[in-house]
Formats: C-alpha cells, structure tokens, sequence
C-alpha cells in the first residue's frame, strides 16, 4: 500500500507520525487541482493508497488496520487534527475533507472526481 502525505503546511506533529516510507509531497498553494491530480495519479496506479491529509497526526497501529479493512474506503475522517479549525468562509473547499483515509482501488469504480 501507497502511503501519501500531501502538504501544503507541513505540520511538526503529523509529520513525526509518519510511517516508515510515507511519500512526503508538496502541493503548491496556488493550485486548486494540485490535490485532485494526485488523487487521480493515485487511483490510476492500480496500487491501495493511504492519504494522511497534512494536519493528521496518523494514531499508532492505524497502517495495520487499514491493511485489515475489508472495505474499499475507510477512514479516520480528521480523527486527531494538529491545526486549528478553519477560518475560511464555507464554500471554499471542493469537497469533504479525507483526514486519514485509505482507498481500495480494485474493488470499486473510481469516484466521479478521479476518472
């Protein structure tokens, strides 16, 4: 499994908790579909991935149990944040927030976003 941990703002906490071999990657603040082209690389890969988003401080045994989960998403949606809550007017994200979430990519479609 693909451990993914995209950053616009690295966090100290979130990235203490990284597992052993975890893809450190930048996403420029200036671009919106930054997050979403590497979603959709992920997918297309054919390989499960885990996303820990970059205030998710990843709680110990958390890779494991996604190992185990049957299921083809499953997820710790912002379970243990590392950064205060947004002050960003609504409407300003482009979808739900992931947290720590991993995808299964040969048990489902894609979803609509990653085509």
């Amino acid at each position: 499994m693909r451990i993914l941990y995209p950053y616009v703002t690295s966090f100290p906490e979130a990235v203490a908790a990284l597992p052993a071999g975890a893809e450190r990657i930048h996403l420029a603040a200036w671009d919106v579909e930054a997050y979403w082209r590497l979603l959709r690389e992920a997918w297309q890969s054919g390989e499960d991935f885990l996303i820990i988003e970059q205030d998710m401080v990843l709680p110990v045994g958390t890779v494991a149990g996604f190992e185990a989960c049957p299921r083809e998403w499953c997820g710790l949606p912002d379970a243990m944040p590392a950064a205060p809550a947004p002050t960003e007017p609504a409407g300003r994200n482009q979808g739900p927030p992931l947290g720590v979430a991993r995808l299964s990519v040969d048990q489902s479609p894609p979803p609509r976003r990653l085509e």
